[in-house]
């Protein structure tokens, strides 16, 4: 289970459609590094490809949306690293498609609260 708390929808969100590369699968409330339209399971926040956060799919046309923009995602441990502790202000980075603790040299949010099994998280801008 996820939730996006703030930030979507607006006129002011940015989000990517996406198909999943050769031999991935992806679902929704995974995070994923997104290249020329094609779209991996982000082992880390380490490469080229802005990461996005998965908030939808269209089986018809078999695409993906995710989010690029800032905002506040509450989600459940299926979608964090469970075996991490958490507290507010903490760095958030990613490990295999979910969120896991990090520092600032490696973010994608922080944290804003912690109250297992609910993580919720800022999720900063892709770059």
């Amino acid at each position: 289970m996820y939730q996006i708390r703030k930030g979507w929808p607006s006129n002011g969100a940015i989000d990517e459609v996406f198909q999943a590369d050769t031999g991935e699968t992806l679902a929704e409330g995974m995070i994923v590094a997104v290249k020329q339209h094609k779209a991996t399971v982000a082992a880390t926040n380490a490469g080229t490809a802005s990461l996005a956060f998965v908030i939808g799919h269209e089986a018809q046309r078999n695409t993906w949306t995710g989010l690029l923009s800032q905002c506040v995602i509450e989600c459940d441990a299926d979608h964090y690293k469970d075996t991490d502790t958490y507290a507010a202000g903490d760095y958030v980075t990613v490990t295999n498609g979910k969120f896991a603790k990090g520092t600032s040299d490696n973010a994608v949010g922080r944290v804003l609260a912690y109250d297992a099994p609910m993580l919720r998280v800022l999720w900063y801008e892709s770059k």
